[in-house]
């Protein structure tokens, strides 16, 4: 086709039409239209990247070996892409997966602009905005996620804090005898020491007994061993205490 035939198709100067193909369009009818409908049509840019990627910069030649798709594209795909990635177990990958979809469908939409074909564009726009649109739902998920595990305990910190009680409550038990049966018994502290020690003994050994089995470690258990008072009639009759 000749200026001048896709100027009569156009209703337009063959002038205008000159000046359409110094900034790129082609002059086959049907290619002509679809760059027309594309570019012609809609609000001039200002920003010079965006008239370069549009109309083409005539100055930049090295951009015309990039037109279908040549190595810049992809060499800018392989750069976005091979990134080093955090640990697939850790919420940073997904994120910046979604980043990187986001990317690598951009850097395809700008190669499409370059080759001036409006179906090309058209789906390129379409994934980019997809990718954006997951990416934004990932940043989302991310934040309410982190914001979620913030206020968990680790297990770590939890068998600290449990097995730092039980030390407390064990080491009480332990003490608890000597300290108390002297009182409890003037006459007789021997006796009455060795009356609570077996039933302090009792009640830690039923601690150690249900305590997890992955947190025994954690904490120093005494010997468990019923005294001679275990024996005593009066302790067996009025305690009810028998060897665990």
């Amino acid at each position: 086709m000749t200026q001048a035939e896709i100027a009569r198709d156009w209703s337009t100067s063959r002038a205008y039409v000159c000046k359409c193909v110094h900034k790129g369009c082609p002059v086959d009818l049907l290619e002509a239209r679809n760059w027309r409908d594309t570019y012609a049509r809609q609000r001039p840019p200002t920003d010079p990247k965006q008239l370069q990627l549009l109309h083409g910069d005539q100055d930049s030649a090295k951009d015309n070996g990039d037109a279908k798709g040549g190595p810049r594209t992809t060499m800018r795909l392989q750069k976005c892409f091979n990134r080093p990635l955090p640990s697939p177990n850790s919420l940073e990958f997904l994120l910046e997966s979604g980043r990187r979809a986001e990317e690598g469908t951009y850097i395809l939409f700008q190669q499409a602009l370059k080759e001036r074909r409006e179906s090309k564009i058209v789906a390129a726009l379409r994934n980019y905005i997809a990718a954006v649109d997951g990416r934004l739902k990932i940043e989302q998920w991310y934040r309410n996620e982190a914001d979620y595990r913030h206020h968990l305990i680790p297990m770590e910190e939890v068998r600290l804090l449990l097995c730092r009680a039980i030390k407390v409550i064990v080491s009480s038990l332990v003490a608890f005898p000597e300290k108390v049966g002297p009182t409890c018994n003037p006459e007789a502290p021997a006796h009455a020491m060795a009356v609570l020690r077996d039933e302090c003994t009792s009640v830690i050994a039923d601690i150690k007994k249900s305590w997890p089995a992955e947190f025994l470690d954690g904490v120093v258990w005494p010997a468990l061993s019923l005294t001679a008072a275990s024996n005593d009639p009066l302790f067996v009759s009025s305690t009810g205490a028998t060897l665990r």
